[in-house]
């Protein structure tokens, strides 16, 4: 209900600038975020880097959306509290080596997408309804989800001012995920949760692979302007979602079904400028489309209506809101000290592309609730040799901090 995919460009450089790089592109990381950057490469380039990634998951957890408080046991909060959850992981997140011909070059890369974790429980939120109270069931969640992919890049340089890109991307995906719902202590619904009493559960789980496409360019304007353009089509997945009632002897399954997955599309286009050669400036503009996730939903519980709605009426008041993002970096080069060292500042907007719900159905209206826009703020720095390049890079906002490490190696 809360989760929210987040998509980057690689490298601790572009991470210190605020992901602004679709008009720079002009290392080794262009061959994911515009392949048509790798023509500025002079030589043979490895790069390697590593991240790490803080998440706060904000969830639905107690209170009351609408009428009073009874006052009765857990019933004692007006509106709506939100939960807080944080996880980290880490690990490698992207490689490549890019090969530079006459006027053609190619790279292979891998990338990580996604890499994310969350855990944690409800107590339950509380409503009015038309018989009295209800409330959502006490859960326990976890989610685990992976993106990688392998890809092949070349770019080709038509003009000596412009070039344009075409990269493919072979990605695996893999989900495991979990909600158990709970009883209440003592058969009382206003008690707390009693979690050695689940109910049911709905696991996802699955493996599955897609490809995806890159096409960019990248146009040089004199020494001091470049633009660049890129379109990314995100792959499609598919995976397994059950509903399983927990009684006993035996547990029932209810519902055995095929969910889908899908990478929303992206569309940017980016301007960099140089007004003194120490210096540059990026400035981005990404379109992401989020709406993608509703294309396909399901409705895990197997119903085919949902009280007096058909299925079809009830799914079409969830969706997901596309993002329109500005992406702002600039990188200045410190020619004074013994090693060429350069310092990096960045900010984007993020807005909410959680999935929402525009119906009247209490429960979802408890769940599936807008969020607030989030401003991400990032710094970064390097150190920068004919042969040698070493970045470190950070991003923050008030829920996610993701921080990086990258180096290149020219030869």
């Amino acid at each position: 209900a809360s989760f929210q995919l987040n998509l980057s460009n690689p490298g601790a450089r572009s991470l210190g600038m605020g992901g602004a790089f679709a008009g720079l592109a002009d290392d080794a990381t262009a061959a994911y975020a515009n392949p048509a950057g790798l023509t500025l490469l002079p030589q043979s380039e490895v790069s390697l880097e590593a991240r790490s990634w803080r998440f706060e998951h904000r969830f639905t957890d107690r209170g009351r959306l609408e009428g009073e408080p009874t006052g009765d046991g857990v019933d004692t909060i007006a509106g709506l509290r939100d939960g807080r959850a944080d996880d980290e992981v880490a690990g490698p997140s992207f490689v490549s080596v890019v090969r530079p011909f006459e006027r053609w070059v190619i790279a292979f890369f891998g990338h990580t997408l996604a890499d994310f974790e969350a855990r944690f429980e409800t107590q339950g939120a509380l409503t009015n309804f038309t018989d009295g109270s209800a409330r959502l069931f006490p859960t326990r969640n976890r989610i685990e989800l992976e993106i990688k992919s392998l890809g092949l890049s070349s770019a080709y340089r038509v003009s000596e001012s412009f070039a344009l890109g075409l990269g493919l991307s072979f990605y695996f995906f893999e989900i495991d995920a979990l909600t158990r719902r709970f009883w209440f202590q003592d058969d009382d619904f206003f008690a707390p949760p009693d979690f050695e009493e689940p109910v049911n559960e709905q696991p996802q789980m699955g493996k599955d692979s897609d490809v995806g496409l890159t096409v960019g360019f990248l146009w040089t304007i004199g020494p001091v302007w470049q633009v660049g353009g890129v379109a990314r089509t995100g792959p499609k997945f598919e995976y397994n979602a059950k509903n399983v009632g927990l009684f006993r002897p035996e547990p029932e399954e209810f519902a055995n079904q095929t969910a889908t997955f899908k990478v929303p599309d992206q569309y940017g286009l980016g301007v960099a400028v140089r007004p003194v050669p120490q210096l540059s400036i990026a400035l981005d503009y990404y379109r992401v489309e989020y709406s993608q996730f509703t294309d396909d939903l399901i409705d895990q519980f197997g119903r085919r209506q949902v009280r007096s709605e058909s299925l079809e009426d009830y799914l079409r008041n969830f969706e997901a809101k596309d993002a329109n993002e500005i992406h702002l970096g600039a990188e200045y080069l410190l020619l004074r000290s013994r090693l060429p060292f350069v310092l990096r500042a960045g900010v984007w907007f993020d807005p909410d592309h959680g999935l929402q719900y525009r119906g009247l159905a209490p429960g979802e209206r408890m769940l599936f609730r807008q969020r607030e826009r989030l401003i991400h703020f990032a710094a970064g720095a390097g150190i920068s040799t004919r042969r040698f390049q070493l970045d470190v890079g950070i991003d923050h906002s008030e829920r996610s901090t993701t921080a990086s490490l990258s180096t290149v190696v020219r030869f």
